[in-house]
C-alpha cells in the first residue's frame, strides 16, 4: 500500500490510496510496518500480511528499501535476502529518469548512499548488469 501517485505507473500489487485513506487504515491496525520514503507512506496491507506471515515469506518479492528488509527477515523466517548491487553508470541513469518523474527531489541520491551502508548485513550480493546471469544467482541462492 503506497501513498504516492499512480499515475502512468502499473506496479503489480500495490494498492495505491492517499494520505487520509492510509492514516486512517493506520489507526484502525490495518497497514502493517508503516514506513515513510520521501514523499509518500508505505506499509502492508493486514489481510496481505497474514499470507505473507503464514507462508513464512516463502513465494513472496519484497522490492524494498535495506532497512525494511532486515525488518522483514527478523518476522518471516523462511526469507532470503539477497542484495542486487546494481552497476553504478545503471543507478545514475535511474535516478536521471525517476526524477523526471516521480521522485521530484534530489534526496533520493542522498538515500542510495546511506542504503549503502546496510550491504555488508545481506547473507547475499548479485551484480545486477545481467539479466541472465543476475536470475541464474539468485534461483542458485534460493534452491541452495
Amino acid at each position: 500500500m503506497v501513498t504516492r501517485s499512480a499515475e502512468g505507473i502499473e506496479e503489480a500489487g500495490y494498492v495505491f490510496v492517499d494520505e487520509s485513506d492510509f492514516a486512517a487504515r493506520a489507526r484502525q491496525g490495518r497497514v502493517v510496518l508503516p514506513f515513510r520514503f520521501g514523499e509518500a507512506w508505505y506499509g502492508y496491507d493486514r489481510e496481505q500480511w497474514e499470507e505473507i506471515r503464514e507462508s513464512g515469506g516463502m513465494g513472496w518479492i519484497f522490492n524494498v528499501r535495506p532497512y525494511a528488509g532486515l525488518a522483514l527477515a527478523t518476522t518471516l523466517p523462511r526469507l532470503v535476502l539477497v542484495w542486487l548491487e546494481v552497476p553504478e553508470s545503471t543507478r545514475q541513469h535511474r535516478l536521471q529518469e525517476r526524477r523526471a518523474g516521480r521522485d521530484k527531489q534530489s534526496s533520493r541520491l542522498t538515500q542510495d548512499g546511506l542504503d549503502l551502508a546496510y550491504r555488508d548485513l545481506y547473507p547475499h550480493v548479485v551484480q545486477n548488469e545481467d539479466l541472465e546471469d543476475c536470475t541464474g544467482q539468485i534461483l542458485s541462492i534460493l534452491t541452495a
